[in-house]
């Protein structure tokens, strides 16, 4: 063999296991590119101002879900609360309150199918029961929900800030929550009614322009 044909074998050796190389790094980072898609806090404002949610990127990959409460009153401690996002099916919503506090995942499909969230403090209840999917949290997929189980006692309710305590495994940021109170009702959210677009206030201003246009018209036709 040649010492020019056993230059042109090592290249190729060299230039497979490069190819190889590339091909599993671009894997690797397909692979994990959810892995966190936030990398600065996500603040989540509740509309009563009973409960603002931090969404937090941890080193570990997962986001955690920081609630500050606003409020001292003990009427409003916090006994569950769902916060949406738009990841896969592939995630999932954990809590280190375990045995106290419980989570799962619940998809658009399956809440609008009206899901039973058993062992709910204030009692078990259907997910329709507290509004469609859509109408609590817009267009995202998922919703974490975390409870408090019915069997533990009022004191384990959030009534003070909480950190390191609720995560979700990956997922998109800036969604949308609800908090319920002990007796399962909604206390406060972060999603407000839609706010008609520009375009659409500019048509109906219009419309009422054209309206009181020829309602002047017709008065002063019939003053005539």
């Amino acid at each position: 063999m040649t010492k020019m044909t056993m230059t042109k074998i090592t290249m190729k050796k060299f230039l497979n296991v490069k190819i190889s190389a590339i091909l599993l790094l671009l894997f690797t980072i397909s692979f994990n590119s959810n892995a966190i898609l936030i990398t600065s806090n996500v603040l989540l404002n509740g509309v009563n101002n009973i409960v603002d949610i931090t969404e937090v990127a941890t080193l570990g990959g997962e986001i955690e879900y920081q609630l500050s409460i606003l409020t001292a009153d003990q009427n409003f401690a916090i006994y569950a609360f769902g916060v949406s996002n738009s990841s896969t099916g592939t995630t999932w919503a954990s809590t280190t309150r375990i045995g106290v506090w419980t989570a799962s995942q619940f998809s658009a499909q399956s809440w609008d199918s009206g899901n039973n969230i058993l062992q709910l403090w204030g009692g078990d209840i259907v997910t329709t029961a507290l509004g469609s999917f859509s109408s609590l949290f817009g267009n995202d997929l998922y919703v974490n929900f975390f409870w408090l189980i019915r069997s533990q006692p009022s004191g384990n309710a959030i009534n003070a800030n909480s950190t390191g305590e609720f995560f979700q495994s990956q997922g998109l940021a800036a969604s949308d929550f609800i908090a319920l109170n002990a007796s399962g009702s909604i206390i406060d959210q972060s999603k407000t009614a839609a706010v008609p677009e520009p375009s659409t206030l500019i048509i109906f201003v219009l419309g009422l322009g054209i309206l009181s246009r020829r309602s002047l018209i017709a008065r002063l036709q019939n003053t005539k």
